[in-house]
């Protein structure tokens, strides 16, 4: 509204703006998070329980946000065409996107809803979709029981690891910001830029040999 409002002065459209001394909210924190290893992400699944490490698991093939995967139904699962597809109004992009899923994580969750009752994909003891909370909770206890600091690593570090390990491999900014459901490239390139540093010296090698 203050942009707004100092647009309108400077076209002469009012001539002061009445909020131009309030301060602005102060900015959030951004939180630090770091991608898990290779080594990490084995230790963290041998230490979790098997259907903790299925969680984590689900979190990391497919890059699933926490909130879309407590509301992932059995009806958003296509086993057939091997697809995670996240509707409308469980994705936090508010941008429909189909995840395709390995042939691994397939088969456990096929196992999974074979011994299902409820419509939900994962649910706690009590047969009720997971909580935020809880699951950070549990994450923490498999966290500290694989030796693995928590420092950096909550349930979105999932998908900040899905997306790092992909990059670092290989897979283009374009093809890892379609999977991932981010809405532009540049919210992609801004999140995950420590990826690339590490990729600065090699890029020397391009260079033609007459600099080199």
């Amino acid at each position: 509204m203050k942009t707004m409002l100092n647009w309108a002065v400077r076209n002469r459209l009012c001539t002061e703006n009445p909020i131009g001394m309030v301060e602005s909210l102060p900015k959030r924190k951004v939180r630090n998070r770091r991608a898990l290893t290779d080594e990490e992400m084995e230790s963290l699944l041998a230490a979790s329980k098997p259907e903790e490490a299925l969680i984590w698991r689900t979190f990391l093939s497919t890059a699933m946000r926490r909130g879309e995967l407590a509301s992932l139904k059995w009806r958003d699962v296509d086993f057939e065409n091997g697809m995670i597809n996240l509707k409308l109004e469980n994705v936090k992009t508010y941008c429909s996107r189909s995840v395709p899923i390995t042939q691994g994580l397939l088969a456990d969750l096929l196992s999974l809803k074979n011994g299902s009752r409820s419509e939900y994909v994962f649910v706690n003891s009590a047969g009720s979709p997971w909580r935020d909370n809880l699951l950070l909770k549990h994450l923490r206890r498999c966290l500290k029981r694989a030796g693995i600091s928590s420092d950096g690593v909550d349930l979105h570090a999932f998908l900040y690891t899905t997306a790092t390990h992909m990059i670092r491999n290989g897979a283009d900014v374009k093809t890892v910001q379609d999977f991932i459901g981010h809405k532009t490239i540049r919210m992609t390139l801004e999140v995950y830029a420590q990826v690339f540093p590490h990729g600065k010296r090699k890029a020397l090698d391009y260079l033609p040999a007459a600099l080199k």
